[in-house]
């Protein structure tokens, strides 16, 4: 049941929201607090509403709740991994987080970095990637992913048992701005404002002032996040080198589009299509995109 059928079914605009946003943290394999919850599908009917809507839906069956954690009906195995899950999280969150500040000690360039993916859900699996968001000057992407590759291969050479980092989303700043202005969708709204921001604030806020639709979709949370007051580090001199900048992307980026191709085919051998994802490769940007990520964006639209 999609989110216009529910909301038909339910009269009620906010069952339609609560059934998305649970739907979408049982794709992480997670649950969500009760409060959580009513922040994420928060209209302007308020609590009242929201818990007309969740007793009707817990009558019905269509949602389950225990110990104050909500999920889709017929998914209650995921509340007996819930609190396991949530440390995983926590302790790849400071992983992710001191990845990015070492990265941006070395690369004045970077001006946005946050760890994002399953972990910024609070729902982290023992098989769950840390996915990491890079945002940089323009001209300097590639001269920061060079750092930042490098400094991955050394973590897992001297930490072998440590969680693995993919450098899932980086973009230059200009290009960014453009993808957020114009990908105006529940899901590209709904992770970046579940991104854990590590470095940049001033940027995040700026691109959250100008990208005031996400807020059609997530007013409460919007409203919230916008409000906080972040601590900015002081402003950095930034040097730019951008024949450095261009060899760091004909060649890594020529390696790694050759190693995702590689990567994807030994998904497809070992039975396990699902992990697929789609590398897109440019000047301006390295990104990963799921294509279990594609059908969740392709679901919530519908």
């Amino acid at each position: 049941m999609n989110a216009d059928t529910a909301g038909k079914v339910y009269g009620d605009i906010f069952s339609a929201a609560l059934l998305t946003e649970l739907g979408h943290s049982a794709a992480f394999g997670g649950v969500m607090e009760k409060e959580e919850a009513q922040k994420w599908s928060w209209r302007e009917n308020g609590e009242a509403g929201f818990n007309s809507s969740l007793n009707e839906l817990l009558r019905m069956g269509s949602v389950l709740e225990k110990d104050g954690l909500l999920t889709l009906g017929g998914m209650q195995h995921l509340f007996e991994h819930s609190e396991r899950r949530k440390m995983a999280a926590e302790h790849r969150l400071g992983f992710g987080r001191s990845f990015i500040r070492r990265i941006g000690s070395q690369c004045p360039e970077l001006l946005l970095g946050g760890v994002s993916g399953s972990v910024s859900y609070n729902s982290s699996g023992p098989d769950d990637d840390v996915d990491i968001l890079l945002i940089t000057e323009d001209g300097s992407l590639w001269k920061v992913l060079a750092n930042a590759l490098i400094e991955a291969r050394r973590i897992r050479k001297t930490h072998p048992d440590a969680p693995i980092l993919c450098l899932s989303y980086c973009m230059e700043e200009t290009a960014f701005h453009s993808e957020a202005l114009s990908h105006r969708s529940r899901l590209f709204a709904r992770d970046f404002l579940r991104l854990k921001t590590e470095a940049g604030f001033s940027l995040y806020r700026r691109i959250l002032r100008d990208c005031s639709w996400m807020r059609t979709f997530y007013p409460a949370m919007f409203d919230e996040i916008s409000g906080q007051e972040f601590a900015e580090s002081e402003e950095r001199r930034r040097e730019r080198s951008r024949l450095l900048n261009t060899l760091s992307y004909v060649s890594i980026g020529g390696y790694l589009s050759i190693a995702a191709m590689v990567r994807n085919h030994a998904f497809r051998m070992e039975g396990r299509k699902h992990k697929e994802f789609r590398a897109l490769i440019r000047r301006d940007r390295c990104i990963y995109e799921s294509l279990k990520w594609k059908r969740l964006e392709k679901s919530f639209e519908e």
